[in-house]
C-alpha cells in the first residue's frame, strides 16, 4: 500500500503492477482502447434466473412507486462480481492482515459482526475470479441490489425514461410495455454498463445518454450503436446534454451531468423533486456508515457486503474524510498510474470543474434522493450533507459545496 501525498489529501492506494505503469506511458489513443478492453461488460448479469433456469425466480424484490406514480423504483438482485474487479484490475490484496485491519475500523461493539464479514469476504477473495463470474459468487451468496428508476415523462405518447437500467426478463419488459413505450435510456455512471447492450437492442428505438468512455466499454462488448447524447459535447452541440434537456423540456425530467467526474462520468436525473443518483453518495456524512443503507438496518446480514466495504474502503487510514473510497481519490490523481494507463487522464482543473457541478446540483430543487446502490431513499438534506462532506476537497478555496437554503 502506497500513501499518495502529491494530491491535495493523503489517501492510500495499492502500488501499480509493472504493465499498469508502463501501459501509462503509451499515447491516449491506446491507452483509452486498453481501458475499454479490460473495462467492457458482459452483455447481462448473471441472476438467480440466469443461474438456474427457473424463470420464476425472484430477481425484482422491490417494486416502489413514487411522487403519484411518476417514478418507480426497481429493485434487481444479481451476482456481484466486484471482488473480481478489485483483485483483477485494481490490485487490492486481501489476506489476514487487510482483514484484522477492517475489523479494528469498526467499532469495538460491533467487531465480533465485522468479523464474520471479513470471513465472508476471504471466502469470496480466494474464488478464482473466472470461477466466480461463472456463478460461483452467486453459489456462495455473494448477491447484491442495484435499482433502475423509471420515470413517466409528461408527454403526448406517455413515454418512459429508464434511469441506469437493469437486466430486464420477460415480465418486466411486459410490465414496462403496459406503463408506456420506453424513449429514454440514460447511463448513470460510466462504471454501470453491464445490461445497457441488451436494453438497447430489446429498446432500439430509445435515445440513449451517455458518456464516449461507456461507449467505448460497450463498443469492445459488441455493441454497435452509437449513443445519443454525450457528456463530453459542449453545450452548442446537438449532442449536448444541453441539447437533451431541451428536447425533454416541459416533460417533468431534467438530466444533470457531473462536469469534471472523469472516473464515472456521473449523470443525475432530476424528476417530479426526485433526485436520480449513481456513484456520486457513497460514505454518511456522519461517517459511521455508507449512504446506501438505513441505520436502523446496518447490522443486519443482508447488507453485509455494504458493511464490509464501508470499514474496507471508507474508513481509516485508506479514505482521508470518512465518506469516499480510496480508488475515488485514486482514479482523480493526474500522478497516479493507474487512471492514466485507463485512458482516464485525470487534471487538476477537473476537480475545480467537478466541484462547481456539484454546487449547481446541490442548489436545486429536489424532496429525496433515489440511488442506484440505496437501499434506503434519503432525505435531500441528509444527502446535501453527506456530498458536501465527500467531495468538498474539490474546492481548494475552502468554500462549501452545500449553500441550499444557507442565508445569502
Amino acid at each position: 500500500m502506497s500513501t499518495k501525498e502529491q494530491f491535495p489529501v493523503k489517501y492510500e492506494a495499492p502500488p501499480s503492477p509493472l504493465l499498469i505503469q508502463l501501459m501509462s506511458r503509451l499515447p491516449l489513443s491506446v491507452r483509452r482502447w486498453f481501458g475499454a478492453q479490460v473495462n467492457a461488460p458482459r452483455t447481462e448479469l448473471l441472476d438467480a434466473r440466469a443461474a438456474t433456469g427457473d424463470s420464476t425466480a425472484e430477481v425484482y424484490p422491490v417494486k416502489m412507486s413514487l411522487a403519484d406514480g411518476k417514478v418507480w423504483r426497481i429493485g434487481y438482485e444479481f451476482q456481484s462480481e466486484i471482488v473480481a474487479l478489485f483483485k483483477e484490475v485494481m490490485n487490492i490484496q486481501y489476506g489476514p492482515e487487510e482483514a484484522n485491519a477492517v475489523i479494528e475500523n469498526a467499532p469495538e461493539e460491533i467487531r465480533h459482526i465485522v468479523k464474520k464479514d471479513t470471513e465472508k469476504y476471504r471466502k469470496m477473495y480466494e474464488i478464482d475470479c473466472k470461477k466466480g463470474r461463472e456463478g460461483e459468487y452467486l453459489k456462495q451468496g455473494l448477491k447484491d441490489r442495484n435499482f433502475m428508476m423509471v420515470v413517466k415523462l409528461e408527454n403526448a405518447t406517455g413515454g418512459l425514461l429508464l434511469y441506469s437500467p437493469v437486466r430486464i426478463h420477460e415480465d418486466m419488459r411486459k410490465w414496462l410495455a403496459e406503463l408506456g413505450p420506453v424513449e429514454w435510456i440514460v447511463l448513470g455512471s460510466s462504471a454501470h454498463t453491464t445490461n445497457i447492450k441488451r436494453v438497447a437492442e430489446q429498446y432500439p428505438q430509445a435515445k440513449i445518454v451517455g458518456s464516449e468512455g461507456a461507449e467505448r466499454k460497450l463498443r469492445a462488448a459488441g455493441m454497435s450503436r452509437s449513443f445519443d447524447y454525450y457528456t463530453s459535447e459542449p453545450v452548442t452541440s446537438p449532442r449536448s446534454i444541453a441539447a437533451a434537456n431541451a428536447e425533454l423540456h416541459g416533460q417533468g425530467a431534467e438530466i444533470i451531468s457531473i462536469d469534471g467526474d472523469v472516473v464515472t462520468n456521473a449523470i443525475l436525473v432530476l424528476a417530479h423533486k426526485q433526485l436520480l443518483e449513481t456513484d456520486v453518495a457513497y460514505g454518511h456524512h456522519d461517517k459511521t456508515q455508507t449512504s446506501w443503507v438505513e441505520k436502523k438496518d446496518w447490522l443486519n446480514d443482508d447488507v453485509w457486503f455494504q458493511r464490509h466495504y464501508f470499514y474496507e474502503q471508507l474508513h481509516g487510514c485508506k479514505c482521508p474524510n470518512g465518506c469516499l473510497p480510496s480508488y475515488r481519490f485514486q482514479f482523480m490523481d493526474e500522478n497516479d498510474p493507474l487512471p492514466v494507463a485507463m485512458g482516464i487522464n485525470p487534471r487538476r482543473d477537473d476537480r475545480a470543474l467537478m466541484a462547481a457541478s456539484l454546487r449547481n446540483l446541490l442548489a436545486k430543487d429536489f424532496e429525496q434522493v433515489l440511488g442506484v446502490h440505496f437501499r434506503c431513499i434519503m432525505p435531500a438534506d441528509e444527502f446535501r450533507k453527506s456530498i458536501d462532506a465527500a467531495w468538498g476537497w474539490l474546492d481548494e478555496t475552502g468554500n462549501p459545496l452545500n449553500s441550499y437554503n444557507l442565508p445569502q
